[in-house]
């Protein structure tokens, strides 16, 4: 069956980071341990990445529990500042977005972000380069179950065996071959564009 849409990561394919930049911001915020962060954080995530709880929750919760002189506001400002400065767009990718559009491809976004970052990259413009960006905290579900994905194709109207997914975990990548997609890991941009080259029809 012919490829029709290609669906791409966010952080570290889109964007250059990697899924690391929340715990390094939020160490350096409350200038403690990042393992320490990394387990109070593990505590709250799932809630934060599929919306059940927001940015201003989180910052209350770890400012209680680690305790700071700035505001909650404050915090996420600092939080916003360091999230600009760290994250990166990668051009390269997105171009290829922008091409595989020109082509005729459907091109989706389909990320595990929280609404302080979708925030944060709506700014950027970014989401305008795609057909349709699929959150989790929006949708409610994460990449770590098939249901995300099958929300996605619900919503496309695509069949699985249409779609190409991207990403840089490969933990996510089995779950979307469980549903039936195509996936290709993602380790640079020359390396996803000569794979793409191989499929492109």
């Amino acid at each position: 069956m012919k490829i029709k849409a290609y669906v791409f990561d966010l952080g570290g394919v889109v964007l250059t980071h990697k899924k690391e930049v929340t715990l390094k911001i939020l160490a350096k915020i409350f200038n403690k341990d990042l393992q320490e962060i990394s387990n109070f954080y593990k505590t709250l995530e799932d809630d934060w990445v599929t919306g059940k709880i927001k940015d201003k929750e989180v910052v209350y919760r770890f400012k209680t529990r680690f305790s700071s002189n700035q505001s909650i506001d404050e915090i996420l400002n600092t939080w916003e500042k360091h999230y600009e400065k760290i994250t990166k767009v990668n051009k390269e990718v997105l171009q290829l977005v922008d091409d595989l559009r020109t082509q005729g491809y459907k091109v989706y976004l389909l990320s595990d972000t929280t609404d302080l970052h979708h925030r944060l990259n709506l700014k950027r413009d970014l989401f305008d380069h795609f057909d349709q960006v699929f959150a989790s905290f929006i949708e409610g579900k994460r990449k770590t179950k098939t249901d995300f994905f099958e929300h996605f194709l619900e919503q496309t109207g695509l069949e699985p065996i249409e779609c190409f997914f991207i990403d840089d975990r490969k933990e996510n990548l089995k779950i979307a071959r469980q549903v039936g997609m195509h996936s290709i890991l993602f380790k640079n941009y020359q390396d996803l564009s000569n794979t793409l080259k191989r499929y492109l029809n």
